[in-house]
């Protein structure tokens, strides 16, 4: 059981909590609470929002070759566009709530929130975030 549960605020991020706690994955103790952080919301890709990689490939071929060349300090144009780069900084906090854990945690969050976590505590060079597998 573990000690802490984090989550994004994404409705995918809820509901598999929800999942979780009705297929027994999570206890449903009174005092368990899933924290719900908006920092551990996925990438905001600004304009690109909703866009698959392939969709931005072919209206944008410019963005996505900029992307390419440096894809951790690649920043999303148009409003809320982030870099893996900005996802680090936003983060920060919470990796050192988990580094200061006694106890296990479980985190809902996606792929690229969860590779900067994983590269924190592996140690991965900050510009091997986004090949993170």
């Amino acid at each position: 059981e573990p000690a802490m549960v984090m989550s994004g605020t994404l409705q995918r991020h809820l509901q598999s909590a929800h999942l979780l706690r009705m297929s027994g994955g999570l206890s449903p103790k009174k005092d368990r609470t899933v924290l719900q952080l908006q920092r551990l919301n996925d990438l905001c890709l600004g304009s690109f929002d909703n866009m698959s990689a392939a969709e931005i490939q072919e209206y944008y071929p410019h963005e996505a070759a900029a992307r390419a060349r440096d894809k951790f300090n690649y920043r999303y144009p148009g409003e809320g566009g982030e870099s893996y780069s900005d996802l680090v900084a936003r983060m920060r906090e919470h990796i050192l709530r988990l580094e200061q854990l006694h106890g296990s945690a479980l985190v809902l969050c996606d792929k690229r929130v969860c590779r900067v976590f994983l590269a924190y505590f592996r140690g991965t060079r900050l510009e091997e975030i986004p090949y993170i597998d």
